[in-house]
């Protein structure tokens, strides 16, 4: 599993534990200084908001 795939997952089930629907928060990946390669393997793993 990647860190993106369990930090979606955590916040996924804290999401529900609190009564949110966890589509409605989104997780914005932060490039900023950092290689392409890491900021494509982010992409490849499903993350989809980078900024």
């Amino acid at each position: 599993m990647t860190r993106y795939a369990a930090l979606r997952r955590a916040v996924d089930g804290e999401a529900r534990r609190y009564g949110r629907d966890p589509a409605g928060i989104t997780l914005v990946g932060i490039s900023k200084g950092q290689p392409e390669a890491p900021i494509a393997a982010a992409i490849g793993a499903g993350l989809a908001d980078i900024g």
